[in-house]
């Protein structure tokens, strides 16, 4: 498993003061609307000013990794008694989702640090800085189909599954599928609420698709000819065998209603191999055209990062994707972006995002990407449509005073159009 914190590695080995009896403290404060994140006072404000100092190199790359959201508030509680946040227990039930047990039959929850949760992971102590994080435990019948492991080899099963999630952040830091029980002093039982889901039953029928389908996602648009919804499902594997072992043959739909009027050939195979897990993310209309296109997401790894794919409707209702004209030396190919936090080949990580500048025919598509080495130099590539394929039109880098300055990431907001998960 990728641990992200092992990016930054190097600030472990600067010595710091033991804050984490204070930490606790104003955590539970500020839980309790009792204090404020920062209380003003002058020997807080000395201290911040002495870290500034001190380690200003270091204090931009800490940034990068954990200032990317906003922070939020810690456990709050009913009657004495700490319950997770929200957030958390949906990222419990959308994770225990993807790993085929939308219905657990037991959650636990802790709010630790990364040393006591190490070994729930198969990880040593030694290997984490310490650093606070949410440990979730879920048991049930998990399939591990985002793993990654050798082409062709079967997914990795277990009845435990574990994650750690980013206080921060709300991303997962550290997932894994076991059949080890999990032992960390303090965890506490939480409900899941039932999840109604086909990937323990039969495949269903959509109106206008040829055959079963299972994990129907929708999206709501505006997809010409009074058009209003898209489609993203998976193939039955083989007619009646249901949705258990499916091969993640995903195909795109568009129509009104219930009925699909348009559909694609399978995603997979127009885009990528790997692209196991995808789900519709935004409609938007990119060429400005009057017509929505689709975004479509796949999860990364880790799933601090999605990679999105975009798909227009061509010629006499075909689907395609979006393609890129990437010059006179090569057949165009489809255009695809990265958002989030993920991983370089190097060793260190990359910050990126997609949003958009103009309107109409004239609207602009720009990523930009910022490295964690230098994590206040931002780098972005502006893409324009020409004939129908995006081109790169210009580049340019600069600086921020801070990540608070970063452009738009492209969660939770798409040029304008709202995003939704899987």
């Amino acid at each position: 498993m990728i641990d992200l914190r092992k990016r930054f590695a190097e600030a472990d080995r600067v010595g710091t003061p033991d804050v984490w009896a204070d930490a606790e403290a104003r955590a539970e404060r500020i839980a309790d609307g009792t204090a404020s994140r920062l209380d003003g006072s002058p020997k807080e404000r000395s201290h911040l000013v002495a870290a500034v100092v001190a380690f200003a190199v270091f204090a931009a790359a800490a940034a990068f990794a954990w200032s990317v959201l906003r922070p939020t508030a810690t456990p709050s509680s009913i009657g004495g008694r700490p319950r997770p946040p929200g957030w958390l227990v949906e990222l419990a039930q959308r994770t225990a989702s993807n790993n085929r047990d939308p219905n657990p039959t037991s959650a636990r929850w802790v709010f630790t640090d990364s040393k006591t949760a190490a070994p729930a992971l198969g990880l040593t102590a030694d290997q984490a800085n310490g650093e606070p994080e949410y440990l979730v435990v879920l048991t049930g019948d998990f399939t591990a189909i985002l793993a990654k492991g050798p082409i062709g080899a079967p997914a990795p099963k277990g009845t435990t599954l574990v994650f750690t999630a980013d206080p921060w952040t709300h991303m997962i830091l550290d997932w894994g599928v076991s059949n080890k029980p999990v032992d960390v002093p303090g965890l506490r039982a939480f409900s899941l609420a039932p999840s109604p889901s086909t990937d323990s039953g039969d495949a269903i029928a959509i109106d206008g698709v040829p055959f079963k389908v299972c994990r129907p996602m929708t999206l709501a648009g505006d997809f010409g000819g009074g058009r209003d919804t898209a489609w993203v499902f998976e193939e039955e594997r083989v007619p009646g065998a249901g949705c258990m072992e499916s091969e993640g043959f995903q195909r795109l739909g568009i129509g009104s209603g219930s009925r699909v009027q348009l559909l694609s050939d399978r995603i997979t195979d127009l885009l990528t191999a790997d692209a196991y897990k995808v789900w519709p993310d935004a409609a938007l209309d990119l060429n400005g055209d009057g017509v929505d296109e689709i975004a479509v997401a796949k999860q990364g790894d880790p799933a601090t990062s999605r990679t999105l794919w975009f798909f227009q409707i061509v010629g006499h209702g075909n689907l395609a994707p979006v393609l890129q004209n990437c010059g006179p030396a090569c057949d165009p190919t489809p255009f695809s972006t990265t958002i989030g936090l993920a991983p370089d080949h190097d060793g260190t990580s990359t910050q990126s995002g997609t949003y958009c500048e103009g309107q109409g025919s004239s609207q602009l598509v720009i990523e930009w990407s910022a490295k964690a080495d230098d994590p206040l130099l931002v780098s972005e590539r502006t893409l324009a449509f020409a004939d129908g394929l995006l081109e790169v039109v210009s580049r340019r880098s600069y600086r921020v005073a801070s990540v608070d300055e970063y452009p738009p990431s492209g969660f939770g907001d798409l040029c304008g159009s709202s995003t939704q998960e899987p």
